[in-house]
């Protein structure tokens, strides 16, 4: 598409319209950010990470809205010793859960489940933003080949990690996996190079240890430039 570039007024409207371009700019590369997305190649565990919908309800200017917020999580080796099955996702992502009479909507997209919902409710959470995780127990018994889900343990500060959910600003977003593989530990809450958007709350930031994938983190939030914050599992409390 031709660019048209119309003469400009004065130095002031001139300066207005470079900061206009820059903030445009700069907007569409937060949301662009290199992720890769899942391939048929990429890493099995993805199959174990969810897309989840949970109703919600806030009250702004005195009234009572109905919103649906769209955040990941993943299935996790809980315990061994129950049927239930298990799912740890972030709290922010829970914390205006209120109407109880209703569900969070589970998805599997790369589990090969045609597309099949289940449904979970909370059971734990860290119940503030300092402790940003949430324990939620699936309603459905799901399919023999997710019944090895990931285990937790405390990240490698030497190992690259990576960082996946299904993101909502990308196309397909919420039906494809995105995933950075290039996260580097800068310390027990923070990835470096490690590109997240909105949606990816609550995924998982996996290393391998021990020819292992490996849940360490819990996505809290990305910056947009390649810094992600992140709950780390080894602060979970015994569940």
């Amino acid at each position: 598409m031709a660019l048209i570039v119309y003469p400009l007024i004065n130095h002031r409207s001139r300066w207005r319209c470079l900061n206009l371009l820059i903030l445009l700019f700069c907007s569409v590369a937060s949301i662009a950010q290199p992720a890769e997305r899942y391939r048929p190649d990429s890493p099995n565990w993805m199959k174990f990470v969810a897309a989840i919908n949970v109703p919600t309800l806030k009250h702004e200017a005195g009234r009572t809205r109905h919103y649906r917020e769209q955040c990941s999580a993943t299935l996790i080796n809980h315990d061994h010793a129950r049927q239930d099955q298990w799912l740890i996702t972030a709290w922010h992502c829970i914390e205006h859960y209120r109407d109880l009479s209703q569900t969070i909507e589970v998805r599997f997209p790369h589990a090969g489940l045609n597309d099949q919902y289940y449904t979970a409710r909370v059971a734990r959470s860290g119940e503030r933003l300092e402790r940003d995780w949430a324990l939620l127990r699936l309603e459905q018994r799901l399919p023999p080949h997710l019944s090895s889900p990931l285990t937790l343990t405390a990240a490698s500060p030497s190992l690259l990690a990576t960082a996946a959910g299904y993101s909502k600003h990308l196309r397909e977003g919420r039906e494809r996996l995105s995933y950075d593989s290039n996260c580097r530990w800068v310390s027990a809450q923070e990835w470096q190079d490690c590109f997240t958007s909105k949606g990816t709350s609550g995924g998982p930031v996996v290393q391998t240890i021990a020819d292992e994938p490996t849940i360490v983190g819990i996505i809290s939030q990305g910056n947009g430039e390649g810094m992600t914050l992140t709950f780390p599992v080894d602060l979970l409390p015994p569940f």
